[in-house]
Formats: C-alpha cells, sequence, structure tokens
C-alpha cells in the first residue's frame, strides 16, 4: 500500500516550512514538514534559491514523512550543506513546500512569493559546488572596498560611466589576474544567473548570500564584482579569459538590475523614497534572455517586482494561474499593457511575426518573451513616426466561431495555424484510442505497449498545442495613420555575417545595382523629401545614421558613390569614405536583416527580411518606428516587424494629416479637405516638397491584427 501524502491542504496565507532533520554529511537525507502563517511575527526560516538543473541528473532520496522523494543534484547538494549535525534547520524549498501536483495549490503559493521572500530571515543562493579557482575568488571579493564600489556603481546609473573601475586595471600587475578574472567568469556563468525566477527571488529577499560549495558570497561582494567586469565601453579583451563577455553580460545586466530594485525596496521600507514606476513590462522584458521551465513564469517571476501589478492587485487576469495557456497569459498582459498610455506605445516593437519562436501560435501583435529579443532597428532619439506616445488607441475583442474556422484555414504565408481538422472531433478520438488502449495494454508486449504509450503521448501534447491555439485566438483592432502597399522589394543576399562579406561583395553590388535600376524605372524624379531617389535610396540603405548610432551627415550620404567603386574595387581596406559608409551598412544589418522596398505611392523603405511583396507599411500613432502588416483574407492583418520609412520618421504623418486635414471615411476613402494645406501656417509648419504625392496614403483608419 502506498504511503499517505506528506501534504495537506494549505491556509489562505499559509506555506509549508521543511524541516531538516540532524544528520552527518553521509547521511540520508530526512525531514519534516510544517505549515506556517505568513500574518505570524515568527519567520525564523531559510529560503533556498537555486536552479532545479536537468531531469537527466542524479536523483537522490529525501524522506519526507515516510514518503521518500527524488531530488535532483543541486537541491540535494544544499540541503546536505545547510544541515546540522545536531539541530533541525527550516528551510523553504519550493521543490517540497509546494505540491507540484497540484496546479490550485501552486498558482496561490506563486501569489505568495513576494511575502514568502520578503518575510524569510534570510534568503541563500546555490551557485554549485566550487572548483579550483572559487576560494582565489573568495579571497579577492572579501578584499574588496565594497561601500566604494557600491557608490561608483550608484553614481554611473546617473552621471558619465566613463571614469568608473574596470577589473583588469584593477588587477594590473596582480600575481593571479588571469586567475582571478576568469574565476569571476566562471563564477557567473553558474545556471542559477539565468533563472528568470532569480531577479523577484533576489530583489525583495531581505538578507541574501551565496554559497559556491562551502565558500559564502555577500550579495554586495557579487554586485561589486559584476560593477567591475563591466567595460567602460567596446573593448576586444585578452585572449587568456577563457570565457566571452558575450556569455556572462546578461547574468552582470541581472545582478546590477536586481541591486538596482533592492535599494528601491530598501528606501520604500525606510521611508527614503516616494513612489517609483517600475512596471511590469520593463521588468518582462530585461528578463527575456532568462530561462524558465514553464513559459508562464516569463509573467509570474516578474509580477511581484512590478509597480503597476502592485497597484492592480485584484485583476483577474494577472493572477498566477497554471490551469491557462501561456499564450493566454501573454495576451491578458499586454492588454493590460495597452490600458495605460505610458506603456501601451512599447509594446508591439516588441511583438511581430519576425520576433516570434516557431508554432508559438501567439498572435502578432503579442510579444513571444519565451525567446531573446533579435536584431532590431537601432532607433534615434528624436524618431517620432507615430507622434505624440499618448495616441496609441486599441481595442482587444475575440474571434468568433467563424472567423476561428476560417483563419485555421488559411494557408497563406506564415499562415496562423493550418489545422483543418475540427478540435472537438480530435479530442474524441483520442478519447476513443486511449479507452481503447487500456482495454487491450494487459495483451501488448513490452515494445508493443511502448510503441503505444508514446503515440498516445504525441497525440495528447499535439492536442494541448491546439487548445492553446484555440484559446488565443484573440484579435488586436489598432488605429493607422499612414498605410501603403509595398510594390518592389529586392533579394535578401545570403550573406551572413561581417568577416564572411568578402564571399558576397558580388552578390551585394548586384542587389545593390537591381535596385537603383528599378528605381530608374519609376515615373518619379524627386523623392517626397524633395531629395534626388538617388540620394533619398543612399540614406535608406544605412536607416539615415552614422555607425555610432548618429544622423548621417550628408557627406556620408554621398560616399555611397565611394562605397560603390570600393564594392567594385574589391578593397579590403577600411579607412576610405566608402568602407565607412559599408560600415554604416553593417551597422544596420542592411542586404541581411532588412531589406530595400518601395510602396505604391513612393515611400523608400528597409523592412524585415521576411516582408513580401503586397504587405504594407504603416504608421500607428504613438509609435516610434512604422511597422510592417501582411494582409490576411482581406480582413485581418498580421503583425510582421518594424520598419524604416525614409522622410516619415519624425511625426511627418501627423503634422501632414492636420496640414490638409485628411480624413478617411468608412469605406476606406481619403479624403483631403484641404488640398491647399494650412494657408495659416503661411508654408512654415511643412515645407511639403513632393509629400503632396503620398498624401492618399494618409489620415486615420482602423485595422484588425491577428
Amino acid at each position: 500500500m502506498a504511503p499517505a501524502s506528506p501534504y495537506q491542504s494549505l491556509g489562505e496565507n499559509e506555506i509549508r516550512i521543511l524541516r531538516i532533520h540532524p544528520g552527518a554529511d553521509g547521511d540520508r537525507l530526512s525531514a519534516s514538514l510544517e505549515h506556517h502563517d505568513l500574518n505570524s511575527t515568527d519567520h525564523l526560516y531559510t529560503i533556498i534559491s537555486y536552479a532545479w538543473g536537468p531531469p537527466e541528473d542524479p536523483h537522490f532520496p529525501c524522506d519526507v514523512h515516510g514518503v521518500t522523494f527524488r531530488l535532483r543534484k543541486n537541491a540535494t547538494q544544499i540541503l546536505k550543506t545547510l544541515r546540522s549535525p545536531d539541530r533541525p534547520v527550516r528551510v523553504w524549498l519550493d521543490r517540497l513546500c509546494i505540491n507540484q501536483t497540484d496546479k490550485v495549490e501552486k498558482s496561490a503559493q506563486i501569489r505568495l512569493m513576494y511575502r514568502i521572500y520578503n518575510l524569510a530571515e534570510t534568503t541563500v543562493i546555490w551557485l554549485g559546488e566550487a572548483d579550483k579557482s572559487t576560494q582565489l575568488v573568495a579571497n579577492y571579493a572579501r578584499g574588496l572596498d565594497i561601500d566604494s564600489i557600491l557608490a561608483e556603481y550608484r553614481a554611473s546609473t546617473r552621471f558619465n560611466a566613463g571614469q568608473k573601475k574596470f577589473i583588469l586595471d584593477e588587477l594590473a600587475g596582480h600575481p593571479d589576474m588571469v586567475a582571478i578574472v576568469n574565476g569571476i567568469a566562471t563564477l557567473f556563468e553558474a545556471v542559477w544567473f539565468s533563472r528568470v525566477w532569480i531577479r523577484s527571488e533576489g530583489s525583495v529577499s531581505r538578507h541574501v548570500y551565496a554559497l559556491r560549495g562551502a565558500f559564502r558570497f555577500t550579495w554586495d561582494q557579487l554586485t561589486a564584482m559584476a560593477h567591475l567586469y563591466q567595460p567602460r565601453a567596446t573593448m576586444n579583451w585578452p585572449e587568456w579569459t577563457t570565457t566571452g563577455f558575450n556569455k556572462i553580460e546578461p547574468t552582470l545586466n541581472t545582478i546590477l538590475a536586481i541591486n538596482l530594485y533592492r535599494v528601491r525596496e530598501l528606501q520604500m521600507r525606510n521611508q527614503e523614497a516616494t513612489y517609483t514606476a517600475n512596471p511590469l513590462f520593463t521588468h518582462i522584458v530585461q528578463a527575456r534572455s532568462s530561462l524558465t521551465e514553464k513559459p508562464h513564469d516569463k509573467v509570474y517571476a516578474m509580477s511581484s517586482m512590478a509597480s503597476d501589478v502592485q497597484r492592480h492587485r485584484n485583476e483577474v487576469f494577472l493572477r498566477p494561474n497554471y490551469a491557462l495557456s501561456w499564450q493566454e497569459i501573454y495576451i491578458n498582459a499586454v492588454i493590460f499593457f495597452f490600458a495605460q498610455h505610458e506603456i501601451a506605445y512599447q509594446v508591439l516593437e516588441q511583438a511581430g511575426v519576425i520576433y516570434q519562436g516557431v508554432n508559438s501560435d501567439l498572435p502578432s501583435w503579442v510579444p513571444d518573451w519565451r525567446y531573446p529579443a533579435l536584431t532590431q532597428i537601432p532607433a534615434l532619439n528624436e524618431w517620432m513616426a507615430g507622434g505624440d506616445r499618448s495616441k496609441v488607441r486599441t481595442r482587444v475583442s475575440s474571434l468568433n466561431k467563424k472567423e476561428r474556422q476560417r483563419l485555421l484555414m488559411y494557408r497563406g504565408p506564415l499562415s496562423i495555424a493550418p489545422l483543418l481538422t475540427p478540435l472537438d472531433r480530435d479530442k474524441k478520438q483520442f478519447a476513443k484510442d486511449r479507452a481503447r488502449f487500456e482495454e487491450e495494454r494487459s495483451g501488448y508486449d513490452s515494445d508493443k505497449l511502448q510503441a503505444e504509450e508514446s503515440k498516445l503521448a504525441i497525440q495528447a501534447k499535439w492536442l494541448s498545442y491546439r487548445e492553446s491555439a484555440s484559446k488565443a485566438a484573440s484579435v488586436l483592432e489598432i488605429m493607422l495613420s499612414m498605410q501603403d502597399r509595398i510594390v518592389y522589394l529586392s533579394p535578401r543576399s545570403t550573406w551572413m555575417d561581417d568577416l564572411s562579406f568578402n564571399d558576397n561583395r558580388d552578390e551585394v553590388r548586384a542587389i545593390d545595382a537591381g535596385n537603383l535600376a528599378y528605381l530608374s524605372s519609376t515615373d518619379k524624379d524627386q523623392y517626397i523629401t524633395s531629395e534626388s531617389l538617388r540620394q533619398a535610396y543612399n540614406a535608406t540603405l544605412i536607416f539615415m545614421q552614422n555607425k555610432d548610432g548618429e544622423g548621417a551627415s550628408e557627406d556620408l550620404i554621398a560616399s555611397a558613390e565611394e562605397w560603390r567603386s570600393w564594392l567594385q574595387r574589391g578593397d579590403k581596406e577600411r579607412t576610405l569614405a566608402g568602407a565607412m559608409y559599408h560600415s554604416c551598412i553593417e551597422n544596420a544589418f542592411t542586404f541581411r536583416d532588412y531589406t530595400f522596398a518601395y510602396s505604391e505611392a513612393g515611400y523608400m523603405a528597409l523592412v524585415p527580411a521576411i516582408s513580401n511583396v503586397d504587405d504594407h507599411i504603416v504608421i500607428i500613432p504613438g509609435y516610434q518606428m512604422p511597422f510592417v502588416l501582411r494582409p490576411v483574407l482581406g480582413e485581418w492583418y498580421q503583425l510582421i516587424g518594424t520598419c524604416y520609412v525614409h522622410g516619415m520618421m519624425r511625426m511627418d504623418a501627423g503634422i501632414l494629416i492636420e496640414e490638409f486635414d485628411i480624413r478617411v471615411t468608412d469605406d476606406g476613402r481619403c479624403l483631403i479637405k484641404r488640398p491647399q494645406g494650412d494657408v495659416r501656417a503661411n508654408g512654415l509648419k511643412l515645407d511639403a516638397g513632393r509629400y503632396v504625392d503620398i498624401l492618399g496614403t494618409l489620415g486615420n483608419r482602423w485595422v484588425k491584427l491577428v
């Protein structure tokens, strides 16, 4: 007979505390569970923050009330490290203190996570076993002038960081410099730093320290080393470094972000600071590179830290609920963000098909926070294609059954979900297959049994995937101020990275020549900005900016002709003006991630390389960047991603709409009610140039995104 479950129902504000029984180093782990009321005054327990580790890790036994749990390596190691030989130790360990098989309890405990960590006496972080460099790094950390380094760090977040201390300078001449620098990098490669939950765990805990084997690091020591490891500017690291900076940069950013939040929390507790905004959206974006076992946790782990969630804590859709699909969680979060004017203007620039993972089945207007953000257009601060940020206008609705079925059957490019069999029918068939299997399994040999179980598991996973897709069928209605169809798109090159460019010179030169030939075939002699078509094209290829992300000068744009000569000659020398223009091409990822497009009314644009002819370039009021949309079945659009439209990046659409009093009727017709322009502005509001050519693309209108 199986032993009784060690779990008893929890009250509304109750958690379980694990009492580790005394034991010697080689003894098997033994513990008991006790209920603890968070409303009590006694919070003498230690939080254990650790990485679960992969499922294939070795598992070790831990006896709890007569039930043997199999714990992975990390949990076992830290429990044994904290265990005392002569007294019980009270800890909170998520793996054992939450009934992992009870989704309702798990959701309720997640909602208490802020209080669980905030009320605990101590939080201990497990960074894994020590290695040969750990003692050297621990000795170095103990010798740091922590107060001085942290004071410099706090100042560098507000002022010029160009004079900050840097670890290579601080250790210059030290006999163990190489071992210490590489040892710190190895420490920061610990899996714990990649977990999404550490941002809330480290931020809201009152007293935090980390263990690497038996070696202890205070949180201030970790923060100080992270600050020292950050270079003052982009640099080439010495060849003797064993870990690339790009591998640990996310860890450094995470540690420093946690420290900023910890300082804010301390100030708030001591009433030294007024309310400071730390919205959920900002936390989720910062955590995109962090790892999690469940996609839901990219939202839930950040909720306890978010100032706007604290203000709206009664909103049902913000409460952790693992019964919902992760797609529904992401949609609910976006709806929450669109309701906040100070955040709404940022959401869509994180979204789009270009940034979504394979088979995400999210609506295109919902960011796929499961993955780090990919390359985005380097935006100039002064760009504001959509004008006033408070002008974002949205409405969210659900697809009806007929609309959903139409989308499920859509087989166009980047189809929503090409699932042609009704879901209910497949559910019934799965139930029949499962019942048949249970009836016949006694007659199967081991191979047949394994094959049938595997087949049913795949079938169940596919149904779950489709169930999520059907629940995620929501529509975003959003207002546009400009819309035009792409009629020409240059080919995408096979150029992959800067180092391989010489293998692609001829290909890039041919694409460029083809673009210029197309422009020569149009009936235009000037661009809308009054530039020549060639000048406008040269500026478009580099997003109108230099390699340092500043506005491009006329001389730099003109050097495109020298760039073409440089391509023709095959020079590798990069000191000439043409090579400088090429550096801007590389910085913009033109011909690779972004490709040149020309629209029906004559706009020149750089658009995501997955764009198609007949896609639309649009401007959305309130957004810094224009977007590419893809028509779907004549009724909806998919959001592809952000783009650059030359001559339309500085509120031009809004100014022109007001200048010429442009309206769009319900049936989509554009009415220019003041074709002579605003005579009261005496021509000073906007040098119209050839902008009259594109007036028919302007005017506020609603579209539906799926």
